[in-house]
């Protein structure tokens, strides 16, 4: 009987049960129920053995427990309490009770003694202050796992939920970067400051004071850039480095400068508005790491970006479900308006298959997708790496989608699979140790579609 938390212990109707097995840590579902309106749920059927019993309910926290099952008699779980949803606060600071910004703040559940399975329930980032705000959870306990990046991590490895709001320390000092943004020489109050660093997943971004001063700090050892903008004026990156002793830069100057704005618009193969989409612009500038600015697009897949100076840009595109149809490079030129940019996007296509011998034997192999351009062949003259090591170096089959290669490696059944591939013509591209390279012919691949290769033969 499924009951929610309180005195009176009420019965939760319409709460879904799932019993699941575990083979190699790999829950899958077995039989499944709906609590009735006293919160009464019956599952038949069920073979003797171990089982993880998951059971949810809208505004309630979710709740597994481990089940074995003895005998033919079946078993009576009692009453099984789903707790009302609590909302967490907190703050991150680092050992000067200084901010940390961004910081990735994970909450896990279970993998204690009583042999539940990890599983992340809970997941955010804190803000420029170091807050963060997590909503839709239990008293616990918990372990709570804290990032930043170039400044450690910290872990509560049993964290109970007493109180709305709890304070995190990061066992490190950080660093910080300052300046001042100018307009032919004067302060410029209230622009905007963008500060990218190789180790920040997103960009930060704050005002410059009434005096056009700013400062970011909370910042760990690495390479930084910082852009200042106002309207469709922009200033160049000017880069800073943190040294490992986190000594700040001196403060610098920046000068705002004619820039450009490029609009745009995210659409479907079929040309509808792809809601939902986030767009990336990354400057590609030498002696600097890609500066990428993050958009989200409006409900009508148009987006703009902030003022960009002159120079090269790449445009990438995500959606769920979708997956950029072509890289977008563009150039942007002071006095010349970009046209509207177009991005499109294919529904995610899928493209599988096995790798074999003649003699019908699985094969390890590096397998490749290749777009219309690529047109030579390799030839393996060392042994291929172990299978681990191989998985471990080769690129993502997730990894830029548009991308005109793709790779990844059969596994021991000499199966391979690409998810998430851009719809269009492609050829398949099979490196297998003691066989000649071989390469399909043209094929295509249609938006949304699973294009299943078979047993691929390798002479």
């Amino acid at each position: 009987m499924v009951v929610a938390e309180g005195a009176e212990g009420v019965g939760v109707a319409g709460a879904e049960a799932v019993l699941q097995v575990d083979p190699d840590g790999k829950r899958v579902p077995l039989v499944k129920g709906i609590t009735g309106a006293d919160g009464r749920f019956f599952l038949p059927n069920v073979p003797d053995g171990t089982y993880w019993l998951d059971v949810r309910s809208s505004r309630l926290v979710e709740r597994i427990t481990r089940v074995t099952l003895v005998g033919a008699t079946g078993r009576e779980l009692g009453r099984l309490v789903l707790e009302k949803s609590r909302t967490l606060e907190g703050r991150v600071v680092d050992l000067q009770d200084g901010p940390v910004p961004l910081a990735h703040v994970l909450v896990f559940v279970g993998g204690g003694t009583e042999g539940l399975p990890l599983k992340k329930v809970a997941e955010t980032r804190a803000d420029l202050e170091g807050r963060f705000h997590l909503a839709d959870l239990g008293r616990g306990p918990y372990r709570v796992l804290i990032e930043a990046p170039g400044l450690g991590a910290a872990e509560i490895p049993d964290a109970v939920i007493t109180a709305d709001t709890v304070r995190i320390r990061i066992d490190a000092q950080t660093g910080k970067v300052s300046g001042t943004v100018l307009e032919r020489g004067r302060p410029v109050p209230g622009a905007e400051l963008w500060l990218y660093g190789e180790l920040l997943a997103d960009a930060q971004q704050k005002a410059a004071d009434e005096s056009g001063r700013f400062v970011f700090a909370g910042l760990g050892p690495g390479r930084y850039a910082v852009v200042g903008r106002l309207g469709h004026r922009v200033s160049r990156p000017v880069l800073l480095v943190v040294d490992e002793g986190l000594r700040p830069p001196a403060p610098v100057d920046l000068a705002l400068e004619s820039g450009e704005v490029q609009t745009g618009q995210v659409h479907d193969d079929q040309g509808r508005s792809v809601v939902g989409a986030r767009v990336s612009i990354s400057e590609i500038r030498p002696g600097l790491f890609p500066l990428t600015t993050a958009l989200e697009v409006t409900r009508d897949g148009s987006f703009t970006s902030p003022a960009l100076s002159p120079g090269s840009y790449r445009f990438g595109v995500q959606a769920p479900g979708f997956v950029p149809s072509r890289e977008t490079r563009i150039e942007i030129a002071v006095g010349k308006r970009p046209a509207l940019l177009s991005l499109p996007m294919s529904r995610e296509a899928k493209v599988r298959g096995r790798v074999v011998a003649r003699t019908g034997a699985p094969l390890l192999a590096t397998v490749r997708l290749l777009r219309p351009g690529f047109d030579q062949l390799a030839i393996l003259t060392r042994a291929l790496p172990p299978a681990a090591e191989a998985a471990a170096m080769a690129p993502s089959p997730r990894f830029d989608a548009a991308a005109r290669v793709l790779g990844t490696r059969s596994d021991r059944e000499g199966r391979f699979t690409f998810e998430a591939v851009a719809a269009g013509p492609f050829r398949v591209e099979i490196l297998a140790e003691g066989h000649p390279p071989w390469r399909s012919g043209i094929l295509s691949l249609s938006p949304g579609g699973d294009s299943d290769q078979g047993n691929v033969v390798v002479p």
